[in-house]
């Protein structure tokens, strides 16, 4: 960490739309975390834990204004999403079954983001051989834990 970050202890609150040809399906996740930010770059760290078998994944969450998104998941099924406005990346996609090449294309991001926190909305469709597989939506919540 560099050494005029402003590291603060958050709520983060992340709610998802995946939809694919045959559905749409949403998911709702919140956990305490860790944000900060440097003079380039904010950084979110969470762990999520898995409702079907209490594995923990840390998720590190990099965020250069409304121009480049950075998502990691550290785990059982490791991987590394980025998200840049109107570009196609290929981009290591870890799930329960293994490893797999995807591409990632980002239609919006917009950040309100501040060292207090703030919302991220990303906007982005997944494919894996050219061929869609879901367009998804996600908005993360970061706020400052109250005081205790």
């Amino acid at each position: 960490m560099e050494k005029n970050s402003k590291k603060k202890d958050v709520i983060v609150e992340i709610k998802g739309y995946f939809r694919d040809d045959n559905s749409v399906d949403s998911a709702e996740v919140s956990a305490k975390g860790v944000f900060m930010q440097t003079p380039n770059v904010f950084t979110l760290l969470y762990d999520e834990c898995s409702m079907q078998d209490n594995r923990v994944t840390k998720t590190m969450v990099q965020v250069w204004g409304e121009e480049k998104v950075v998502i990691s998941r550290m785990g059982n099924a490791p991987s590394q999403l980025i998200m840049e406005k109107g570009k196609r990346h290929l981009c290591q996609y870890g799930t329960e079954y293994g490893s797999c090449l995807m591409g990632v294309s980002t239609q919006a991001i917009q950040s309100d983001l501040t060292d207090n926190g703030g919302r991220l909305y990303f906007k982005y469709m997944l494919d894996a051989n050219a061929s869609k597989i879901s367009e998804n939506e996600v908005t993360i919540q970061i706020r400052e834990c109250p005081n205790e």
